[in-house]
């Protein structure tokens, strides 16, 4: 499912744009499998590292101290260099989607998406639908922030419910 959803993240990336990619299994994936010509901010060791492999695009690693677990960099240096980019596009992933929005684990990585998603022309939230049963402390975005959900479900009506007509809900199923 992950594959999957990665492949239809790379749909949504359009040549020369500048776009955010966030810590995330799946976003790895998609960053490992990018071809185009683009600027890519990241605070993740994981995606700058695939990214930094291809010379058509220009990787932007956020820095700051290290979190192991989590691999990824923060520092407030870093939220004060988002607020100076307009993002074309950002892809945000999720520890938890809640029923008051979308959450993360760590409330550094929870502020690195605030001011992402603030910054961008379009959210994109890229997030398996077992995320809807986990739980998380930090909240990241709320649901009206977000203009595409790629997810490998349908959605039930309830999970549906929380996100508004705004959003395009994409779901990648399994292809066997």
């Amino acid at each position: 499912e992950k594959e999957q959803m990665a492949n239809r993240v790379l749909e949504e990336i359009a040549e020369d744009s500048t776009l955010f990619l966030d810590v995330s299994t799946t976003l790895v994936l998609a960053a490992q499998k990018l071809n185009k010509k683009c600027t890519v901010y990241t605070h993740s060791l994981d995606n700058a590292f695939a990214l930094g492999m291809n010379p058509k695009i220009k990787v932007h690693l956020l820095g700051g101290e290290f979190n192991h677990e989590d691999r990824f960099f923060f520092s407030v240096r870093s939220l004060e260099e988002i607020d100076a980019i307009k993002f074309d596009i950002c892809f945000i992933g999720a520890a938890s989607l809640e029923k008051e929005g979308i959450f993360f684990k760590e409330a550094n990585n929870a502020l690195i998406k605030q001011k992402v998603v603030k910054q961008s022309r379009q959210v994109v939230l890229v997030a398996e639908n077992q995320k809807f049963t986990k739980e998380a402390q930090f909240k990241g975005a709320n649901y009206q922030d977000i203009d595409c959900f790629i997810t490998d479900r349908v959605l039930t009506a309830k999970q549906q419910a929380y996100f508004g007509d705004q959003t395009e809900i994409i779901f990648e199923e399994e292809t066997i």
